[in-house]
């Protein structure tokens, strides 16, 4: 018995690591396609994105009446920073759903029953929908994950064809 122990303890616990990465990357999905009665509802992934606010010190330091001269000019240059870039981040996230919602409705059929009866939709048809170019379109598709019943990649949803 205790050969058979030294012989085990000589044995590597983990075999097969020597064939993978050390990282393993896995995919986490940016929107949520969910089937309904009415169709689909589209969800944004922001789990792991915190909520953006002002830090209320330097608002309460920018109210300051105390406060002048050009320190006063500097927190309120930087507040307003702070609350164009909230805004913007906002604004993407309403962009994000708008091209969403727009690839969903050139591939509701793609999404129902999968790819045999899939229609083609190009760049070009979710650019003029959604108002703006095709490259755009193309940006914001790449490296983009939608958690759908077809469990495909956006560019994926976005160009299937009936042959795929």
């Amino acid at each position: 018995m205790k050969e058979v122990l030294e012989k085990f303890k000589h044995f590597d616990p983990k075999p097969g690591e020597i064939f993978g990465d050390e990282y393993t990357s896995y995919i986490v999905p940016d929107v949520y396609v969910v089937k309904t009665e009415d169709g689909f509802d589209i969800f944004l992934n922001d789990d792991d994105i915190p909520e953006l606010r002002l830090n209320r010190y330097y608002i309460n330091l920018y109210a300051d009446k105390k406060v002048n001269g050009d320190a006063r000019k500097y927190i309120k240059n930087k507040v307003r920073q702070a609350e164009w870039f909230i805004k913007s981040i906002s604004r993407g996230k309403g962009h994000c759903i708008s091209w969403q919602k727009s690839i969903v409705q050139f591939q509701g059929e793609f999404l129902k029953r999968g790819s045999v009866s899939s229609n083609p939709s190009f760049l070009k048809d979710v650019a003029l929908d959604i108002g703006v170019h095709e490259s755009t379109v193309s940006r914001i598709t790449t490296s983009k994950y939608m958690n759908s019943p077809q469990g495909k990649s956006m560019t994926e949803i976005l160009f299937s064809h009936k042959y795929q």
